[in-house]
């Protein structure tokens, strides 16, 4: 059977915006934070960094299962898709347990000259604001 371009961008599209949304939440911490400042921009660069790596690493072990089970379904072997699912399901939440376990405790003080929130919400408006004018 032969596949046109149109049926595997059918299948693929998800799986592209996905992608194209980790790159956009990136873009814009950087329209957000190049406003407030130079340290914040640099702290949401280094931790967007540390985002993407677990990201890709629960991401490409769901492809791999994904990959497993499309082999047994063109293997017509139906009742062992269940089990590579359960595994694979099982896997990702122990594997996003652990990292949540060993990330609780990492943030580190507030500092006390950081503005709070509607302060910082007040500067976003206000900034905003001059620049349609």
């Amino acid at each position: 059977m032969r596949y046109t371009n149109k049926q595997i961008l059918k299948i693929t599209y998800p799986v592209l915006i996905s992608l194209l949304m980790e790159h956009m939440i990136g873009l814009t911490d950087t329209a957000y934070l190049g406003r407030v400042g130079e340290v914040e921009l640099g702290a949401s660069a280094l931790a967007g960094v540390y985002y993407l790596v677990i990201y890709m690493l629960g991401f490409g072990f769901s492809v791999g299962a994904q990959v497993l089970m499309a082999r047994r379904n063109g293997e017509g072997e139906y009742k062992r898709i269940g089990e590579v699912f359960t595994q694979g399901g099982l896997f990702l939440f122990l594997l996003a347990a652990v990292a949540f376990l060993l990330l609780l405790g990492r943030q580190g003080p507030a500092e006390p000259n950081v503005p709070r929130r509607p302060q910082l919400f007040g500067q976003t408006l206000h900034t905003v604001s001059d620049h349609r004018a």
